[in-house]
C-alpha cells in the first residue's frame, strides 16, 4: 500500500498527507495518480493519490522529500519534449520513453506545463522514475538500466 518510511498518520500530522475528500477542490491532476495544489507554483511539490487502510478512503501523500530537495543538482539530466498528443522523455539526451498524453489523464492544454515540472520531479523522485520505467517494455527497460545503472 504505502511504501514510505512514515505511517499515514504520521504524514497527516506532519502535513505530508491529506484526505483526498478534504482537498479535492484545491488540487489538479498532473500525471498518473499525481496531483499538485492549485495555489502552489512549485512543481517539485507533488502529491500521490493512495488508498488508505480502508479501500474506500483515499489520501494524497507528499512525494517530495525535504532532504532530496536540498540535495538536488541544478544540472538536470532529464528533459521532456511535448508532441501533438504525447510526451517524449529523455535522460542524458537519450529518449527513455514516449507516453501518450491521454494515458496520463492530461488534456492538450495541460501538456504545455509538463516540461517545466516533470524533469525536476524525475530528478528528485526515484519512485516516479521507477513508475516511468514500468511504462516501457521489459527489454527496453533492461537496455536503459544497463546503459544508466543509476536508474535501476
Amino acid at each position: 500500500m504505502i511504501d514510505y518510511n512514515k505511517t499515514l498518520l504520521e504524514k497527516i500530522l506532519l502535513k505530508k498527507a491529506y484526505k483526498l475528500s478534504d482537498v479535492k477542490d484545491k488540487i489538479v491532476k498532473v500525471a498518473f495518480d499525481v496531483v499538485k495544489f492549485k495555489d502552489n507554483d512549485d512543481m517539485s511539490n507533488l502529491w500521490q493519490v493512495v488508498n488508505g487502510d480502508n479501500d474506500d478512503e483515499q489520501y494524497i501523500v507528499a512525494m517530495y522529500d525535504d532532504l532530496l530537495e536540498k540535495q538536488a543538482s541544478s544540472a538536470n539530466p532529464w528533459y521532456v519534449e511535448v508532441g501533438k498528443d504525447n510526451l517524449s522523455i529523455f535522460y542524458k539526451n537519450e529518449q527513455i520513453a514516449k507516453v501518450a498524453a491521454n494515458k496520463l489523464g492530461l488534456d492538450k492544454k495541460e501538456l504545455a506545463f509538463v516540461p517545466e515540472y516533470l524533469p525536476k520531479t524525475l530528478l528528485k523522485n526515484k519512485k516516479m522514475v521507477s513508475n516511468l520505467l514500468k511504462e516501457v517494455s521489459a527489454s527496453m527497460r533492461q537496455e536503459i538500466i544497463k546503459k544508466f545503472p543509476e536508474l535501476g
